[in-house]
């Protein structure tokens, strides 16, 4: 936007936008990357009822500090940035009563807006103007206000206010901006926010990007006034969903032994739903901060309470955050189980997948077992899935000593038990020079897995092995 009130488009000509230190060194042999700084346009969009004749361009820089504030509220947006800039840059103090009364005696919103901004520029901010800015007739002016506030604590009890406010920009900056305090009020802030605007994807991820907002306690208080789970809603699972994962991710202050004790005997949680969907997300949440057999004793009595659900969908779910656990108890009764033809294939699989909490010595039988055995296509792709989850290099020797007998989606299980691990890739490899596993068994994806990864050994090694013309010699495609 230009200072005439035109627009302004530049159409640049550059034959290569990208910045080199982004391009591989190969590809930039040759180019030239300042071809094209020498073209170019720039568009003026003009309205047809723009009057003819050129206008006067403004010298702002040399205008007076009491016509820049006077600009602040100049329709347009030029005018007002650079006026803001200037007085910035000049830190007048003249400029300060004037700016306050600007906010004070309520000029046009944007007036207002450019005003608080100039003031926080200049450190002359108060709460006394933000709290007035807060109660604007204009959600915009409240908006910003809110972000204003975060570094005034003594205006909270002004911020937790807004959770009725009518502006949904105005809650999802309040959610976020409250991340910023602690406490019983935000706490109950928080609640209500996510009570109210719950279904809402990006309310709910305002809500839970602060540690106050994602936290056990926020559940825990939430679980004192349980009319909010009564009523199914897609929201509220997502709600559960997210905030266990985040509960699991994090791992902190035994959250994750306090969250199974909630999902196995808390009444308002006993519904399929709550239990799926917080299961899932906490199994995720686990999974993803890498949490390995944690310390289960106290989460013992709910896990076995969830795993004896009359809900299959909730036992599964709670298979996949047993296995973070260490737990002997049920450790020895899924070894017990794995071999019991009796049970339905899922309960079995459920026993596999709990495995994964033992240390790999205590199961490594068990799953030679498991793999040399006739088991259903289905649970020998869980125990190779399960497989994965060990931190241990004796893994590579079970799949390689079973390699033969695996369907096509079993190699592909077990190739991603070979690839995510640091010692296992070098066995992979190995075995790939030694033919015990064919080239052409791995994907494009997995190969360039390999010829991308981050070992500089196992790169180069891989990029040899995987040469083209080392395929098409050995038959491969």
């Amino acid at each position: 936007m230009g200072p005439d009130g035109n627009l302004y488009v530049v159409d640049i000509c550059r034959e290569f936008v990208e910045t080199p230190a982004s391009i591989p060194e190969p590809i930039k042999k040759g180019k030239n990357f300042f071809s094209g700084t020498d073209l170019g346009r720039i568009y003026r969009i003009v309205p047809k009822d723009h009057p003819s004749g050129s206008m006067t361009w403004p010298a702002l820089h040399q205008a007076e500090t009491s016509k820049l504030v006077e600009n602040l509220s100049h329709p347009n947006q030029w005018w007002r940035l650079t006026s803001q800039r200037l007085l910035l840059e000049r830190q007048d103090p003249s400029a300060l009563p004037l700016l306050k009364e600007m906010v004070v005696r309520r000029a046009s919103p944007l007036a207002r807006l450019h005003a608080l901004y100039a003031l926080e520029g200049a450190s002359a901010l108060d709460a006394s103007l933000i709290s007035l800015a807060l109660k604007d007739s204009e959600a915009g002016v409240r908006e910003h206000a809110i972000i204003l506030a975060e570094d005034f604590p003594e205006l909270l009890p002004e911020l937790t206010a807004l959770v009725k406010d009518p502006s949904p920009r105005v809650l999802f900056q309040l959610a976020l901006s409250l991340g910023k305090f602690r406490g019983a009020q935000v706490q109950q802030a928080f609640i209500r926010l996510v009570e109210q605007n719950g279904e809402d994807k990006w309310q709910r991820t305002a809500v839970l990007s602060s540690e106050s907002g994602s936290s056990l306690d926020l559940l825990e208080s939430m679980l004192k006034e349980p009319e909010y789970f009564d009523s199914d809603s897609e929201g509220k699972a997502s709600f559960l969903e997210e905030l266990a994962t985040i509960i699991g991710a994090r791992n902190q202050r035994n959250e994750p032994q306090r969250l199974i004790g909630l999902l196995a005997h808390h009444r308002a949680l006993k519904k399929e739903t709550w239990q799926v969907s917080a299961l899932r997300g906490f199994a995720q949440g686990l999974e993803l901060g890498h949490v390995r057999r944690l310390e289960g004793l106290a989460a013992e009595r709910g896990l076995k309470a969830l795993l004896s659900s009359p809900s299959e969908r909730v036992r599964e779910e709670a298979a996949g955050v047993v296995q973070h656990f260490r737990i002997p108890s049920l450790l020895a009764a899924a070894k017990e189980q794995v071999f019991r033809k009796e049970l339905s294939t899922p309960d079995r699989s459920t026993a596999i997948r709990m495995l994964a909490g033992a240390r790999f010595q205590e199961v490594q039988e068990l799953f030679a077992r498991l793999l040399a055995s006739s088991l259903e296509a289905e649970l020998r792709q869980v125990a190779l899935k399960t497989l994965k989850q060990f931190d241990d290099s004796q893994v590579s020797e079970l799949i390689l000593a079973h390699w033969n007998t695996f369907s096509p989606e079993e190699r592909r299980q077990a190739l991603g038990g070979l690839l995510n691990h640091s010692v296992r890739v070098v066995h992979l490899l190995d075995a790939l020079q030694q033919g015990k596993i064919e080239r052409a068994a791995l994907d494009h994806q997995q190969q360039e897995i390999l010829r991308q990864h981050p070992d500089p050994e196992v790169k180069q090694r891989a990029l040899e092995l995987l040469k083209r013309e080392n395929w098409r010699s050995r038959g491969g495609s």
